[in-house]
Formats: C-alpha cells, sequence, structure tokens
C-alpha cells in the first residue's frame, strides 16, 4: 500500500494532467474558432465557447480515472 504522501502526489498528478488535456483540446478550440472568424478571438472567450459547446462531449469521452 501506498504512503499517504505518495498517494496524494499521484493523485495531484493525474489532476495536472488531466487539466493539461483539458487545456489543450480550449486551445485546440480557440485556433479552430479564430481561423473561422479570421481573428484571435482570445483564451476567454474560447473558453466560454468550449464550455457551452465542447465541453460536455470532453467530459464523456475523457472520463477522471
Amino acid at each position: 500500500m501506498l504512503a499517504r504522501e505518495d498517494r496524494l502526489w499521484i493523485e495531484h498528478f493525474l489532476l495536472f494532467r488531466y487539466f493539461r488535456a483539458v487545456e489543450d483540446d480550449v486551445n485546440l478550440h480557440k485556433w479552430f474558432q479564430s481561423e473561422k472568424e479570421g481573428h484571435d478571438i482570445g483564451w476567454d472567450s474560447a473558453l466560454v465557447d468550449w464550455t457551452i459547446r465542447v465541453s460536455k462531449r470532453f467530459f464523456q469521452e475523457h472520463p477522471l480515472p
């Protein structure tokens, strides 16, 4: 059995990797939407649009481990 500190480190590492996957998907969405609109839509707009239009599918396809 893992020590508590080791278990916490692993959980944080997995959570960090999951956050990075979300961030990468938002960045990809930002790029596609910026190309579509002909200008940089910015991170905030991309995140809001991703949350409304994409996040449900993303979280279904990438459940937390």
